[in-house]
């Protein structure tokens, strides 16, 4: 192989090298976190104000989501 083609494919490799890590960096700026804002007693089973209501009623005021947490249903909120 000659110098120039030596140079150009190594400076393509650097090249495809860049792009990859970029796409890498872009992709964990994205993450999104989750909080909660929790409000009602709820209990982990399918009771009276089990996680299916709360889920429901956190998504009917608005919320992304709704779940027990630790003995409460608690409202998800994304974060971006």
């Amino acid at each position: 192989m000659s110098f120039t083609k030596i140079l150009m494919t190594f400076f393509l490799v650097v090249i495809l090298v860049v792009s990859i890590s970029n796409q890498n960096v872009i992709g964990s700026e994205m993450k999104i976190s989750k909080t909660y804002q929790c409000f009602n007693q709820c209990t982990s089973d399918s009771g009276a104000f089990g996680p299916h209501r709360c889920n429901k009623d956190c998504m009917a005021y608005g919320y992304v989501d709704g779940q027990c947490i630790t003995g409460l249903c608690c409202c998800g909120l994304n974060h971006g």
